[in-house]
């Protein structure tokens, strides 16, 4: 009743969590905007295995963090969004179109602008409008569209291709009004793929997302589309599934990337939908950092050569990295494994709190931003 953010932290057995009573509980929470953090899967009290686990303390607090404040993780980001539907006319009269509002491209350019991104909109006809604090530009044709898209592309770190891009357009438009006169024939053309046009032209470091909607099995759709395109990321929906209705304010996707299985989201509101997207688009933009690779340095400024091997997640979100090997041309030791926890600052290095190898700390890398 007080209209603030309210998040709720599941725990329970497996077989209460998997009840078709929870599930609808929880599905109800969501869709009244409620936020519900996902369950962990493992070992219970009760001495038995599966999902219902709660989630890790550092994982709630980050989920609190976000709720309480926006994280400004996209700061300085350039993000390039495209939403709503193309009209492709036939005379001055009509046109073809498909019923795409805008408003799953808005919530992204909305939640982008939110997280410190210099956003671009790249809008269609829309039935919302769009965010304050956004450029816009506005467009009508796919053709039109594409033409934009090149143009503003090179220009951006991150595309979010959300705009409902016809597949046809009539191979001639009549100058005037096409009289009534029983059955007509109309010559339609393919529209160009816009989307793998532009990933032809990427930069390196370029992450790029689309969205496709399948009415039928859009699991294996959504994995030829996504090798046939060469995106990042791709959001499927079906329109047809229940909460994922085109125009509503909630939506059911897909989250499917190359080599992984696809991920599907519950029915969330469409703003949650675009935290879920852009979420994967920070974490894809620190793993590439980490690609890059990073010199440990020992306590006594010296390059530690081994490569850091895993990530341990900090409550401010960031990573902190911890690696085992050569210290400061000291002994080698496979048993040598340290915990690097977060300093009290986001943003500072990271320090150790693990064992010791001659009384000295072993190498520490710092945060992976």
């Amino acid at each position: 009743a007080s209209g603030t953010e309210v998040l709720w932290v599941p725990s329970m057995n497996h077989r209460m969590w998997q009840n078709a009573v929870t599930q609808d509980n929880v599905a109800r929470l969501r869709r009244v905007g409620h936020h519900v953090m996902d369950v962990e899967e493992g070992w219970m009290a009760c001495r038995e295995y599966g999902p219902g686990r709660m989630a890790e303390p550092v994982s709630v607090l980050q989920t609190v963090t976000e709720l309480i404040g926006h994280p400004q993780d996209l700061s300085g980001v350039k993000v390039l969004v495209t939403a709503g539907r193309t009209e492709e006319p036939l005379d001055p009269v009509r046109l073809l179109s498909n019923r795409s509002s805008g408003t799953m491209g808005v919530a992204l350019a909305e939640e982008a602008l939110s997280r410190g991104a210099e956003v671009t909109l790249l809008a269609g006809v829309m039935d919302v409008p769009p965010p304050e604090g956004v450029r816009v530009e506005r467009v009508q044709t796919a053709m039109e569209l594409q033409v934009a898209s090149k143009e503003l592309f090179p220009e951006c770190d991150v595309l979010v291709m959300a705009a409902a891009v016809g597949d046809f357009r009539p191979e001639s438009v009549s100058d005037s009004k096409i009289p009534r006169s029983g059955t007509i024939t109309l010559n339609l053309q393919a529209n160009p793929d816009i989307l793998a046009g532009l990933v032809e032209d990427r930069r390196k470091n370029q992450i790029l997302v689309g969205f496709a909607l399948e009415t039928e099995n859009p699991e294996a759709r959504g994995k030829a589309k996504l090798k046939r395109k060469g995106v990042d990321l791709l959001v499927v929906n079906n329109p047809l599934d229940e909460g994922a209705a085109i125009g509503g304010d909630t939506n059911v996707v897909r989250l499917m990337e190359t080599g992984k299985a696809g991920r599907k989201l519950p029915q969330l509101p469409k703003r949650q939908v675009a935290q879920k997207v852009l979420d994967w688009v920070v974490k894809r933009r620190q793993t590439s950092r980490r690609a890059k690779g990073s010199t440990c340095i020992s306590p006594r400024r010296m390059p530690f050569h081994a490569p850091c091997a895993r990530s341990d997640a900090c409550a401010s979100g960031r990573s902190a990295r911890w690696a085992r090997g050569p210290v400061a041309g000291s002994i080698s030791t496979a048993s040598t494994r340290t915990t690097c926890t977060c300093s009290s600052g986001i943003g500072r290095s990271a320090r150790w709190s693990g064992p010791t190898v001659s009384g000295r700390p072993t190498a520490c890398c710092p945060d992976s931003v």
